[in-house]
């Protein structure tokens, strides 16, 4: 029940939230999914009032992007971002996400079904950065951690759980 609750917010925010993406994102986001091998493009949502980069939907991906990140970002930033979500996106972590919440609610007693969990999607998160990094130069790794202690300073809440997001916890992102 919480999920569904969850994927009905998510939508609500989407649809109230969404103004369109400028061109140069576009272009950005079209230039990284080819260098990272991505089928499909997801369907780039950009909100006012959103927290953090995230991926939505377990079959038709959406790429989530806060509205005053695309303002605030320089070119190189948000090839970060764009690069970690779409790893994401390749290795269906919202699918396997999903899967492991319903594996949890079956087993909503036992504390390991949420530990486990939790691993899951840190892990997800650490290869998720690993594939952002993969084949990039010394410049870009910098880039890379940069982004991510930016994150740090202006992260404040996490999205809801039917998102795979670039952290959950300030500790993951710390990790």
């Amino acid at each position: 029940g919480l999920w569904g609750v969850s994927l009905a917010r998510v939508n609500g925010q989407i649809r109230r939230n969404r103004v369109p993406a400028p061109a140069r994102l576009v272009r950005l986001l079209e230039q990284e999914r080819q260098l990272m091998s991505v089928r499909e493009s997801p369907e780039l949502c950009v909100l006012r009032g959103w927290g953090q980069a995230a991926v939505h939907g377990c079959w038709r991906s959406r790429l989530l992007l806060p509205a005053a990140w695309v303002d605030s970002l320089g070119e190189a930033e948000l090839r970060a971002v764009l690069r970690h979500e779409l790893a994401h996106v390749r290795r269906r972590d919202v699918l396997w996400s999903s899967l492991g919440y319903a594996v949890a609610a079956v087993h909503w007693f036992h504390p390991l079904g949420w530990l486990a969990l939790r691993r899951l999607r840190a892990e997800a998160e650490l290869l998720c950065d690993e594939a952002a990094l993969t084949g990039r130069g010394e410049a870009q790794r910098r880039e890379y951690g940069r982004v991510l202690i930016r994150m740090m300073e202006t992260f404040a809440t996490p999205p809801p759980h039917a998102v795979a997001a670039f952290a959950r916890h300030k500790n993951d992102i710390q990790h």
